[in-house]
């Protein structure tokens, strides 16, 4: 006997579909060198900070998109900790052109740097919250509920 799928909730559609689309945006920065002035600015090897971190990011995030669409497993693990991730970057950023002298005239970029900081923290609490309720959980096979073993008094 197969076990149906529970249908998807529509919490979990959006979620995929908006970790899929950042993911994107995320390996397009990556190639498009989006943090390449505050790298260059304080001599960060832009290999490592831009194509590296942001298309292994992005790139996970877009395997976040599709197991959360598909009801994968991994993809619960995936969306608790790639928001963790992506906001501590965004922080080390947003620290970054804080701290920048004014002679590399980088702070006009700290207002947007900090507002992406600030999306990331609500969308990594909406995510820990959402994504722990247990009809989400069961939707991605990480609940319990279906391992359930009743023990009666006859078998003790």
């Amino acid at each position: 006997m197969s076990e149906e799928k529970p249908r998807r909730p529509d919490g979990v559609g959006a979620m995929a579909v908006l970790s899929f689309l950042s993911g994107l945006y995320t390996i397009y920065g990556s190639f498009n060198g989006l943090n390449g002035d505050i790298a260059r600015a304080f001599g960060v090897p832009i290999e490592f900070l831009v194509i590296i971190v942001l298309f292994v990011l992005g790139f996970a995030e877009v395997m976040t998109g599709f197991g959360l669409w598909t009801g994968k497993s991994y993809a619960y693990w995936l969306s608790l900790i790639i928001p963790i991730f992506v906001a501590v970057y965004d922080l080390a950023l947003t620290s970054l052109y804080a701290s920048a002298p004014s002679e590399l005239k980088l702070t006009s970029n700290y207002a947007p740097a900090l507002v992406n900081t600030v999306g990331w923290v609500i969308w990594l609490f909406i995510c820990w919250w959402y994504l722990r309720k247990p009809y989400v959980k069961t939707y991605l096979g990480r609940s319990k509920s279906n391992m359930n073993v009743t023990i009666s008094d006859s078998n003790l």
